[in-house]
């Protein structure tokens, strides 16, 4: 997405340009369908759009939703769009249905405007985030929280995730759907179960902002900067514990261990 107005396809295969959108104003989140058929796009003028990824007009979809379109996540097999603007809550449309109005979904927990959605893999599950610094994680076809963990009382929802003093600018689900990772203002990005309050593990990098975030298929976290790098984290606890046994000399002291390899058990010993 371009600031000029325009959205461009790329083909992950080679890198050649496949199409050129314009949308007439900035783009400010996009997303295409899992069948690769739907290409979504919601502007700084508060615009939902969506149609073909092949360059053609795109149809401008009604809601009533006030705001610049923050993001965007194609939901199950795609048949919804859930879209969020400056507000609490999560609004859905049915995308093959071109008369039909985006509506307000059940998920208001957010105490502030929403800024980050992300869908799990196989469309389940769908993750928010916004100003009030928490993270919350939706079943989408109850439009509830998932159960809390074992032992919690009957009809309890998960629990909410607070980043604390940071803010969160980025979501993604890993590959098993069965984490989600934020990544934030303060370099730092955040594991997270479906269900619990605190995170598996908080991954430090290289010291600045991180404003996008993605896992790789092999389940590795690829996380971009602000200084044009895009640092990359391994959560195979294997191999974090052969790359801190070649910087540290056993016996590793626990604080060290802490620093180099967060989440992974303690081994002050090394191979």
């Amino acid at each position: 997405a371009f600031a000029g107005g325009t959205v461009r396809l790329t083909r992950a295969r080679d890198g050649a340009q496949a199409a050129v959108t314009d949308v007439g104003a900035e783009p400010t989140a996009v997303a295409l369908s899992p069948d690769g058929t739907v290409l979504a796009v919601g502007t700084e003028n508060g615009r939902l759009l969506t149609g073909a990824p092949d360059g053609s007009p795109l149809r401008a979809r009604p809601h009533s939703a006030i705001g610049p379109v923050h993001a965007l996540a194609f939901l199950g097999d795609g048949a919804e769009l859930a879209f969020v603007c400056d507000s609490q809550m999560v609004h859905l449309l049915t995308v093959a249905d071109p008369s039909a109005e985006a509506r307000a979904s059940s998920m208001m927990k957010h105490q502030d405007h929403i800024r980050q959605l992300a869908v799990s893999p196989d469309g389940r599950f769908l993750a928010t985030a916004g100003n009030d610094r928490l993270v919350l994680v939706w079943d989408v076809r109850t439009g509830r929280r998932p159960d809390g963990e074992p032992g919690a009382a009957a009809g309890s929802e998960g629990a909410d995730r607070s980043v604390g003093a940071d803010s969160v600018r980025a979501l993604a689900f890993a590959p098993d759907g069965r984490t989600v990772a934020d990544a934030g203002r303060q370099g730092l990005v955040r594991r997270w179960g479906l269900t619990a309050a605190a995170p598996i593990a908080t991954l430090t990098g290289p010291g600045q902002a991180l404003n996008g975030l993605a896992f790789l298929p092999d389940g590795r976290v690829l996380a971009a900067g602000d200084n044009g790098s895009a640092p990359l984290w391994s959560l195979d606890p294997d191999a974090v514990a052969r790359e801190a046994c070649a910087v540290l000399r056993p016996p590793v002291p626990h604080r060290d261990w802490l620093r180099l390899a967060p989440g992974s058990p303690y081994r002050p010993t090394c191979p």
